[in-house]
């Protein structure tokens, strides 16, 4: 069983619906994590594999698994960027407020990232945008912390509190 459970690991990796069928029909369980606590869904969305990742959705796999690090799918498409990623699993309902160790949030990791159209997804989407991680840091301070201005512009224009006094 092992060794199909590492094979579907590599086929989310790299992609591949196939061999991520193949790797299902055997056994394998969709739920698996490697020795980082990653999922086939986690590695299929920081890959941007559209396909995968709604494959994976459909047979029921937890859309809210997190890893060692505490991240889940949506954070890991949040922090790769991959829009139409991150949109697939707000439709499918993963946990917009889930939190890592740190506390950090969806929304905080797409603004710490520079990722303006993720970071508008998730505002749409309603995530609370003055949450703040274990340090008392918004997804505005990060976003300007790491020099993001486009990013910082919107998260003012949404009406991101002005005066957190966290510490990045």
């Amino acid at each position: 069983m092992e060794d199909w459970n590492t094979k579907l690991i590599a086929a989310a990796k790299e992609g591949s619906v196939e061999d991520l069928k193949i790797c299902i029909e055997n056994g394998a369980d969709i739920d698996y994590k490697n020795v980082r606590g990653d999922t086939a869904l986690m590695l299929a969305g920081e890959g941007g594999h559209l396909e995968v990742t709604q494959l994976l959705l459909d047979i029921g796999c937890n859309k809210d698994a997190s890893n060692v690090r505490g991240d889940t799918a949506l954070m890991i498409a949040a922090m790769s960027g991959h829009l139409e990623i991150t949109q697939l699993f707000l439709d499918s309902g993963c946990d917009k407020e889930a939190t890592t160790a740190g506390g950090y949030t969806p929304l905080m990791i797409a603004a710490m990232s520079g990722h303006l159209e993720v970071t508008r997804l998730l505002l749409d989407s309603g995530c609370n945008k003055e949450a703040t991680e274990d340090r008392g840091v918004t997804a505005l301070m990060w976003a300007a912390k790491e020099g993001h201005l486009e990013v910082t512009q919107l998260l003012l224009n949404r009406g991101c509190y002005k005066e957190a006094t966290g510490v990045c």
